[in-house]
Formats: C-alpha cells, sequence, structure tokens
C-alpha cells in the first residue's frame, strides 16, 4: 500500500526531488526503458534547479510513499499547467496546455488510474499531453479510457 501525499508549488523542494529521484533511480535499475523523458535522475535535479523561480507556480505534484516504512516513494506525478515566462531576449513565451511527467514502481501499476485521475482534476478544462514510452504496456493500455489517442501527426 502506499501513502498519497498531496503536493502544492510551495512544497515541492529539493526533499521531495530526492526522493522523485530515488524512484527514478530504482526504476533505471529494474527498467530503464520506462523512464518518460523529464523523469531521469538528472533530469528531475535539472528542471527542478534551473525553472524552480520562473515556473514553480505552475508545478503541482503528488507523491506516492510507501508503507513499509522505508520512506521510499511507489509513484509520483508532477504536472506543468499553462505559463507564461520571458526569455533572455525579452520575448515571451506562453504555454497553454498541461504536460504530465510521471514514474510508478513496477510493482505498482494499479496506482496508473490515480495518476490519470488526478491529473485529469488539476488540469481540468485544459489540452493535457502525456508522453508514454512504447515499452510502457500499462500506461498504454489505461490512456484510452481517460480519452488519450495518439499523436498522429508528421511531427509526432
Amino acid at each position: 500500500m502506499s501513502e498519497t501525499v498531496k503536493g502544492t508549488p510551495q512544497d515541492l523542494g529539493a526533499a521531495q526531488v530526492r526522493l522523485m529521484q530515488g524512484l527514478a533511480q530504482e526504476l533505471a535499475t529494474l527498467r530503464p526503458e520506462l523512464l518518460v523523458g523529464g523523469a531521469t535522475v538528472g533530469e528531475l535535479a535539472w528542471v527542478f534547479g534551473k525553472d524552480r523561480a520562473a515556473l514553480g507556480h505552475a508545478w503541482r505534484h503528488r507523491l506516492w510513499r510507501r508503507t513499509d516504512g522505508s520512506g521510499r516513494l511507489d509513484a509520483w506525478a508532477w504536472v506543468c499547467l499553462p505559463y507564461t515566462t520571458t526569455r533572455s531576449d525579452g520575448s515571451t513565451y506562453t504555454s497553454n496546455s498541461a504536460n504530465l511527467a510521471w514514474q510508478v514502481h513496477p510493482d505498482r501499476p494499479e496506482l496508473l488510474d490515480e495518476i490519470l485521475d488526478w491529473y485529469a482534476e488539476q488540469a481540468a478544462g485544459l489540452d493535457r499531453f502525456i508522453t508514454p514510452q512504447d515499452p510502457d504496456t500499462h500506461m498504454l493500455a489505461r490512456l484510452p479510457a481517460y480519452g488519450y489517442e495518439p499523436d498522429t501527426s508528421p511531427d509526432a
């Protein structure tokens, strides 16, 4: 079983990122083909470190802790909601959609439904994007039930 800890932008700090990195490291050992973009140990540190000040207000996260007393995670989800930011050249960039990064321990695929329900809640009324890896058969099997379809555009 997992204890669920809901997060807000204010409490996504270094300690939470380290927990997320712990699951990423475990996944890299057990099933590296399941690591999604933005969810490796290094990418988590990079995105958190470089974007927290500018984009932290648009972030939502949720952690599913193991109840075995280890302090480790069974799963996590990190949503980036729409935002506008100023680029170094003074121009602005606006994102009008939501994007999900997540990881689930391979022994806990049932948590994918909780992640997708939570994502739908956090990004209600927005265009939502998910980028699963082809080997992630559990996530790919769940997506149609939530209305997701593969992007078949030539740029996909």
